[in-house]
């Protein structure tokens, strides 16, 4: 072979390595577009889902797709962000943000982005209670953190300490009495 046809054979070899690069990474953003676009259809399915499950249970829709605006100190920089829920139902003169998932991960409350993502919604609603919509099991799950940050424990909690403080001084008071007695 000459020097021109190795040449012309090196030159082949780059361009066929530049197409297959260009039509891997068009064939890449294909794929991740056409995995985004179901995920956002299983998510809206999951939503119109959750909603016939919130209804059967009694549960009245009073807003979809809410949004909140809160913020965050980082350092001395105030950052503002918005918290969007799915929904804000209410049922028996209760309030309660409602958040939908699909997927065996997702809709598992102890999931670090699911429990951290409640969390969130227990801090900015302040809504009488939070519920899970897990699609994947069709069932509502009522989540409740014990003492949100900011917070003073639930009625039970403070119920418990009164009657403990209550208890003390009365014991304390019986212990006096005996000695002066």
């Amino acid at each position: 072979m000459t020097a021109f046809s190795w040449s012309f054979v090196v030159l082949g070899a780059v361009a066929l390595t530049a197409l297959s690069a260009v039509l891997a990474w068009r064939a890449r953003g294909a794929i991740r577009r056409r995995q985004t676009r179901q995920r956002f259809e299983r998510g809206r399915h999951g939503e119109q889902a959750a909603a016939r499950l919130l209804a059967k249970a009694g549960y009245a829709i009073l807003e979809e797709q809410l949004t909140r605006r809160t913020g965050f100190w980082v350092d001395e920089h105030w950052r503002e962000v918005d918290v969007r829920a799915d929904f804000l139902a209410s049922r028996n003169g209760s309030t309660y943000v409602v958040e939908v998932k699909t997927g065996r991960t997702a809709s598992n409350p102890s999931s670090t982005a699911t429990r951290r993502q409640l969390l969130e919604y227990s801090l900015v609603y302040q809504a009488d209670g939070l519920l899970l919509a897990d699609m994947e099991t069709g069932r509502l799950r009522r989540i409740r953190f014990d003492v949100p940050i900011g917070q003073t424990p639930r009625r039970g909690t403070q119920t418990l300490a009164v009657w403990a403080a209550g208890a003390g001084v009365l014991v304390g008071l019986g212990i006096g009495l005996w000695l002066v007695g």
